[in-house]
């Protein structure tokens, strides 16, 4: 039943009825009434005159609408008394002088007696209809608050979601500050509001709206420690102050009461892992605050965590900077060094011509592969092409460590064994773990032959009149090696060529692996060091590279036009 149907339910009944409650009232009307009725009989006194009776039925049924069967049953015997004495003749006697004057007065009588019983009978009657109706509209009125309730409960939620939204999309601290500032609307858009961190004994505010500056600066100014509603709040109280009147009654001395001159306002702590501060707002007009305190409970806690997310956020972005810097940094110190372990052109040597490359597996990578060439005493000179395992700026340290060692080694004692052994113990000495492959070549006998050395390394290939041979024994790579490597002699034919590659050459690509490169070596038609140099290099540029790796290759010739060094 809605509010309108039951109002028209109460409006059948008038309110005028039944007025009069309590007995003794009812008691006064009754012989108010009864008197009255008596006195202008008596002053009329008008025997015979039955018009009479009709008037007095209706003061009769004004008393029982008015006070009840409790006035009517005092009033209605002495009416009835008074108009038999003084309307029914003979006048001034109670006798009965016929059959009207028996009717007349059983007639007073008998209403007296109905009306007394129709009166309580009605009242009963009216009074559970009042009943009901009252019922009805406490019923309205509780469903009326708890639909209010709920609808506002609804807003609250709804508030609560759109803000989570929005706070979601902040990713630093000021942002996430700026966007609940800028969301918050429930009681109402505020006039002023703020949100500030705790740092030690002050607040660092990160969002203000609708305040001036020098509110900012004196609430920053404020020691947290020397203003006790303050610390009631850090405590975990929120404050909700709707009467400002109240307020300076409890805090006399409080900052707020200069900075707020009017309206309501309201301070919330909020806290996370990591963060605790304050959201104040402030409302010129007085707002019902503590009926939205649920919503206001809720906006801390979104309000806190949000905040610890984007601290999070944006430490995360400073140390992914800062490492990126890092990287870099490093990354160009490798890769100076890595740039550094190449030669930037090859020697000349007598009777011989030399041709070498690197493709690295990929530009942002740091090469693990090198190539070295050099020349000795006695007109000699030393090859050198490895293969660190590893990638970066570890592996490049290490690519360093390798050349050196080897050139240091060569200078004192270019046997390639002796070289290989030397590396082998700066490697094992060497922090990082890592080992490396290598192929080491020396001339000797005035460049007639050639002595080879490999430490884990690819065998070299030497190319004379088409015919390719694979030179060397294997050994263990440097750093890894317990045994002593060996190094082999090869003759060096005049117009002959040895090839130094690393894996990645036979290795990227399934269809051209070791023996698929010895194939392409007899079949070239280069006649030097760097033509065929070229052609290697213009091969590899139509490898699938399924498994890309860093190339390195050495072309060494020994010239056709002399026998020696």
């Amino acid at each position: 039943m809605t509010s309108a149907e039951v109002t028209r339910f109460d409006d059948l009944i008038p309110r005028w009825l039944y007025v009069v409650r309590g007995r003794r009232g009812r008691a006064a009307i009754g012989v108010a009434v009864a008197l009255g009725v008596w006195i202008v009989l008596a002053v009329l006194n008008r025997p015979q005159d039955l018009r009479l009776a009709p008037a007095l039925a209706i003061v009769l049924v004004a008393v029982a609408a008015t006070s009840g069967p409790e006035g009517t049953a005092i009033a209605g015997p002495v009416i009835a008394v008074a108009y038999w004495f003084y309307a029914v003749p003979p006048v001034h006697s109670l006798r009965f002088t016929g059959v009207s004057t028996v009717v007349a007065v059983v007639a007073v009588f008998a209403l007296v007696a109905v009306l007394t019983l129709l009166a309580r009978r009605i009242e009963r009657v009216v009074d559970d209809i009042r009943g009901v109706d009252a019922d009805r509209r406490e019923q309205t009125r509780v469903e009326a608050e708890l639909r209010h309730r709920a609808e506002r409960t609804v807003a609250q939620t709804e508030a609560v979601i759109a803000l989570g939204t929005v706070l979601a999309g902040a990713h630093t601290v000021v942002g996430v500050a700026e966007a609940a500032l800028t969301s918050i609307d429930l009681p109402t858009r505020p006039s002023s509001a703020s949100i500030a961190t705790v740092e030690g004994d002050h607040l660092r505010v990160l969002a203000a709206t609708g305040a001036p500056p020098e509110f900012v600066e004196q609430l920053e100014k404020v020691e947290l420690s020397r203003s006790p509603w303050l610390g009631r709040v850090l405590a975990g109280t929120p404050a909700y102050v709707e009467d400002r009147d109240e307020f300076a009654a409890e805090y006399p001395n409080a900052l707020v009461l200069r900075l707020y001159r009017s309206g309501s306002w309201l301070v919330l702590p909020f806290r996370a892992e990591h963060t605790t501060g304050l959201l104040s707002m402030h409302y010129a007009d007085a707002q019902p605050l503590r009926a939205f305190s649920m919503f206001f409970s809720l906006v801390g806690e979104l309000l806190g965590s949000s905040l610890e997310r984007a601290r999070s956020e944006e430490q995360r972005r400073q140390q992914h900077q800062e490492l990126q810097q890092s990287f870099a940094e490093r990354d160009r110190i490798a890769r100076t060094l890595s740039t550094s372990l190449l030669p930037p052109t090859l020697p000349r040597l007598t009777g011989f011509a030399a041709s070498g490359w690197l493709v690295p597996a990929s530009n942002d990578e740091l090469s693990g592969d090198f190539y070295d060439l050099f020349a000795v005493a006695g007109g000699e000179w030393v090859a050198v092409l490895g293969d660190v395992c590893g990638k970066g700026a570890e592996a490049a340290a290490v690519t360093s460590l390798t050349r050196y060692a080897v050139r240091a080694a060569a200078l004192d004692n270019p046997d390639p064994a002796q070289v290989a052994r030397v590396a082998n113990q700066a490697l094992v000495a060497d922090p990082s773990d890592l080992f490396c492959t290598a192929a080491i070549v020396r001339s000797v006998a005035g460049g007639e032959a050639v002595e080879v050395t490999l430490a884990g390394h690819l065998q070299v290939r030497q190319l004379i009149d088409g015919k390719v041979l694979r030179l060397g024994a294997f050994g263990a790579a440097l750093g890894l090696a317990t045994e002593a490597p060996r190094a082999v002699r090869c003759p060096m034919p005049s117009g002959s060529i040895v090839v130094l590659f690393s894996d990645g050459l036979v290795e990227s690509d399934p269809d051209f692996a070791e023996d698929d490169f010895d194939a392409f070596l007899a079949a070239s038609k280069a006649t030097t060091a760097e033509e065929l140099s070229c052609e290697i290099r213009e091969r590899v540029t139509q490898l699938r590279r399924v498994h890309p790796d860093d190339i390195a290759v050495l072309v060494i010739q020994r010239s056709r036009l002399v026998s020696s060094v």
